[in-house]
């Protein structure tokens, strides 16, 4: 699985449904996001990726995306610092320029939507304001 080429192994996942709770929907708001911007909302899913001691390395991400007559189920994999280390498009849905767009996210972070230029960098920074620790 991506966690475990990903994070040497992994360790334990845990799971988290509720993810757009008052604090991530303000942030959200705040950076211009307050709309979905492609994700059904309801169904995204992460899992947070423990290391064999218990502590949190990264996430991992389900989202159903959405633009145009694009439809795909994502599965995003992050650091906990935000960094983008896999998007991967299972079911081979996407058009080869939109998954080239979405491949181009690997390695970068996001902090605010003036960085962002296409819908899946907006998509990449609403994974980000999601992926807190708690």
């Amino acid at each position: 699985s991506l966690t475990h080429e990903l994070f040497d192994g992994g360790g334990r996942v845990s799971q988290h449904l509720d993810l757009y709770d008052e604090r991530v929907q303000a942030a959200l708001a705040q950076h211009g996001l307050a709309e979905p911007i492609g994700f059904n909302r309801s169904q995204v899913f992460r899992r947070r990726v423990l290391d064999q001691a218990g502590v949190l390395t990264g996430s991992v991400f389900r989202t159903y995306w959405s633009a145009g007559d694009e439809r795909a189920k994502l599965w995003w994999v992050l650091t906990v610092d935000n960094r983008i280390l896999a998007v991967e498009d299972a079911q081979r849905s996407l058009k080869s320029s939109t998954s080239n767009l979405f491949q181009k996210l690997i390695g970068r972070q996001f902090g605010k939507e003036e960085e962002c230029k296409t819908a899946c960098e907006l998509a990449a920074l609403e994974i980000t304001l999601l992926n807190t620790p708690d």
